[in-house]
């Protein structure tokens, strides 16, 4: 039984490394899609940036955006769109991270 607790535990691991360029590739093009689309939104964020301009004060902009689904009033349906995958991801990937959390622990632990 262990066994099959390592492969799924390799797996999850895994999959977290495929979620993480996906999650990088993804936040470009949604920041990238404010900016040209809804440049108002984008300066109330504080004009957040992958690498330039990535501050811990614009993340917590921009996730509270994402999450506190302001996208919703704008009426933009690829930017519902692209809000909601990027919710998805992020709540898959922490769900997995906590997965993988207990697995190693609870497999340290026999």
């Amino acid at each position: 039984m262990e066994e099959v607790a390592v492969v799924i535990l390799v797996l999850m691991i895994g999959a977290m490394f495929i979620m993480v360029p996906i999650w990088f590739f993804s936040v470009t093009k949604y920041l990238k899609y404010i900016r040209e689309n809804h440049s108002e939104v984008y300066k109330e964020m504080g004009e957040p940036s992958l690498f330039v301009n990535n501050t811990p004060s614009n993340n917590i902009s921009f996730l509270r955006y994402v999450f506190g689904n302001k996208y919703l009033a704008t009426n933009d349906n690829q930017l519902i769109s692209k809000s909601l995958f990027l919710k998805r991801l992020f709540y898959i990937y922490l769900f997995t991270f906590i997965g993988v959390i207990i697995m190693v622990s609870s497999l340290g632990n026999s």
